[in-house]
């Protein structure tokens, strides 16, 4: 394999296997078809090229489910679903959907050790998101009744959730490829060169036998 398609392939692979946090499991959820989640990042960071998702668990394993648009705050808010978009404490809203969630412009970076809120615009059905309890140590899960009614804390409760991303300045190129070096004067010999210095030394000493 040649070290410029290696290189590739790394990169690749390193750009879907950003997973930032992820509180998976639990069981449907029956309380409100307005959710968000509050999220605290690890160290290390920060990071970009965000995605983010709630998730439910059945037969197929964990699902990512992705509905309406999705806001990121920096605190929480309190007022109802149909005035989200007017919150003063929005950080960014999702500019698209993926098969890994909601996607964030590369613009939106989120530092480490730090807490965000994650608010879905989507009406989320009965037992489509799966729900924790005491599950998630680093956020809390909060729901409102219907577009018009406030958002409010679940006690004791979180929603599944994943936060996907990559880490700034890590993988914004791939890496540059390794330059075969080559071989030191007087080192090995080519192939090539093998096969004729045994013809000589194999032809030397066939005459030599004939000499004597």
């Amino acid at each position: 394999m040649k070290p410029t398609t290696l290189a590739v392939i790394l990169f690749s692979a390193a750009a879907h296997a950003g997973v930032i946090v992820e509180a998976s499991g639990g069981k449907g959820f029956n309380i409100a078809p307005h959710i968000a989640q509050s999220v605290t990042t690890p160290s290390g960071g920060p990071w970009y090229s965000i995605d983010f998702s709630f998730l439910k668990t059945n037969y197929d394993g964990i699902v990512p489910v992705t509905r309406g648009d999705t806001y990121i705050l920096s605190s929480p808010y309190f007022g109802s679903p149909g005035l989200l978009h007017t919150a003063p404490q929005i950080v960014a809203k999702n500019i698209a959907k993926t098969n890994y969630g909601h996607h964030f412009s590369d613009s939106v970076i989120l530092q480490p050790n730090t807490t965000y809120w994650f608010y879905s615009t989507g009406v989320f059905p009965d037992d489509s998101v799966s729900a924790q309890l005491q599950g998630y140590g680093g956020g809390h899960g909060y729901y409102s009744i219907g577009p018009k009614d406030n958002f409010l804390q679940i006690l004791g409760y979180d929603w599944s959730f994943r936060l996907s991303g990559l880490v700034v300045g890590a993988f914004n190129l791939p890496p540059e490829p390794i330059e075969p070096v080559d071989p030191p004067i007087g080192g090995v010999p080519e192939p090539a060169t093998l096969a004729t210095t045994g013809l000589a030394l194999l032809l030397c000493g066939i005459i030599r036998r004939r000499a004597r």
